[in-house]
């Protein structure tokens, strides 16, 4: 499974775990070159390939601590991945897909309390504040498990830790995902999850509903995934600017779990008022 930054990717392909290159003698260029083979190799069945393999690198380091200076300091124990990341990326777009395998990683060992690692329960984007500008996107994104970790789930409470993302765009696509997680609870009443996206501030109006709709297409049915999302996005609960949005966003990324067949087959299966691009893909 594969979707924007911070899912995870399986294939035959990619099992070869690309975070693990960076350990053999092969180094950097072995990385890269892993990176490129994949995106041919699957880029007809999937876009995202090779962005999904950078974020497997920034994996690495930070899943495979053996030093006990580190333990318990966070910024310690990942600024060796984010140097990796530096080292590996050739674009930006490459760079925060492997920073965002970076805080993924970093979520996901401080959650089950390794390395001594503990959650903040004040501020649990506090290791994201203090990241460079060129980083923080990714940390905000990959830390919104962890605030859903401290809030136990508490959707209310959650949205209101990520509005306190002063930058605004990063907190829209941080909110975001963290409806999309509303799907693997099974939370999935349109209604419900309509008249709770309206009452969060305004700039999450628009990312909460479109949230909604790629949480089905990231945690829906192997190869059906689409039916729920296109269901969502169609219903006549949803206003016009709302039904819009929800297809603006789920249209672009089939690619990334269809092939540009099966893309063009769904993205021209909806109201024509809606479809992306005349339902070119590439």
């Amino acid at each position: 499974m594969v979707s924007h930054p911070g899912y995870c990717f399986t294939t035959d392909a990619t099992s070869w775990r690309p975070e693990k290159l960076l350990h053999s003698k092969g180094g950097l260029d072995q990385a890269r070159a892993f990176c490129e083979y994949a995106s041919k190799k699957l880029k007809f069945t999937n876009a995202d390939a090779e962005g999904a393999c950078y974020h497997g690198i920034g994996h690495g380091a930070v899943e495979d601590v053996t030093d006990p200076k580190l333990f318990g300091k966070p910024q310690a124990i990942i600024q060796p991945s984010l140097d990796l990341c530096k080292g590996v990326s050739d674009t930006n777009d490459k760079l925060f897909r492997c920073v965002s395998g970076v805080f993924n990683a970093l979520e996901i060992v401080t959650s089950a309390g390794r390395y001594n690692l503990s959650l903040n329960r004040d501020d649990p984007l506090i290791i994201c504040r203090t990241q460079p500008d060129k980083y923080k996107r990714a940390c905000y994104t990959q830390m919104v498990v962890a605030v859903m970790h401290v809030t136990g789930d508490d959707f209310e409470k959650s949205a209101q830790i990520l509005n306190t993302i002063p930058e605004d765009e990063w907190a829209k696509e941080s909110l975001s995902g963290l409806i999309v997680e509303l799907v693997r609870l099974n939370r999935t009443d349109y209604q419900e999850t309509i008249n709770f996206c309206r009452k969060l501030p305004r700039r999450f109006h628009i990312p909460c509903i479109t949230g909604f709709g790629e949480g089905f297409l990231k945690y829906g049915p192997p190869q059906n995934e689409y039916v729920k999302a296109v269901d969502f996005c169609s219903s006549s609960l949803l206003t016009d600017e709302e039904k819009t949005a929800c297809f603006g966003r789920i249209l672009p990324i089939l690619r990334i779990w269809y092939t540009i067949e099966k893309s063009q087959q769904i993205c021209q299966s909806v109201d024509g008022a809606y479809r992306l691009n005349n339902c070119v893909y590439n």
